[in-house]
């Protein structure tokens, strides 16, 4: 499960630095740049969804360096491997109209500062999640399953067009 959406900081940070990667092509007007820079300088943290989900999520950590980097971090903690499909990601709504692009998708992977929460909750839990979500006023996505594979603790990425972007994420060391 994924909290909100993901690609607005890393748009910001790429669009406001002026370093697009060759061949992107984004138009965006003032207002969305503004959306997108007020993502990046001001997250909404996901206190009320994080405290809702005690006692039914399994697994979670918030996306600070990039879905798939905390996502590796999950497994690795959990002994477990994840499959995420990224035909199942949440676009923010300003890149909606380019998600098909390999910068966006790479963002959304591998952008960092999104701050959402990644979890994992059993398959029952589903319409608490849902409703957790509801009352929280936050949109989640069900963007996977768990697998359970302690040798292999790694993420599989799914879906047509998607691919591993060359950095996963921010690297702490």
């Amino acid at each position: 499960w994924l909290s909100g959406s993901l690609g607005a900081a890393a748009a910001w940070l790429a669009l406001h630095s002026g370093q697009l990667p060759a061949g992107t092509n984004l138009s965006i007007d003032s207002a969305a740049l503004s959306e997108l820079r007020q993502h990046f300088y001001s997250p909404t943290p996901r206190l009320a969804l994080g405290q809702g989900l005690l006692g039914t999520a399994s697994s979670a950590i918030d996306i600070s360096d990039g879905l798939l980097a905390d996502a590796s971090h999950l497994a690795k903690s959990s002994c477990v491997s994840l499959q995420i499909n990224g035909d199942s990601l949440p676009c923010h709504a300003v890149l909606t109209e380019y998600a098909s692009s390999n910068a966006v998708r790479a963002w959304m992977l591998a952008g960092g500062d999104d701050y959402e929460l990644l979890f994992t909750a059993p398959a029952e839990a589903r319409e608490r999640v849902q409703q957790v979500a509801h009352q929280a006023q936050v949109p989640v996505s069900r963007i996977g399953c768990v697998v359970a594979d302690s040798s292999a603790n790694r993420v599989e990425l799914r879906g047509d067009g998607w691919h591993w972007p060359e950095r996963t994420g921010y690297r702490h060391f």
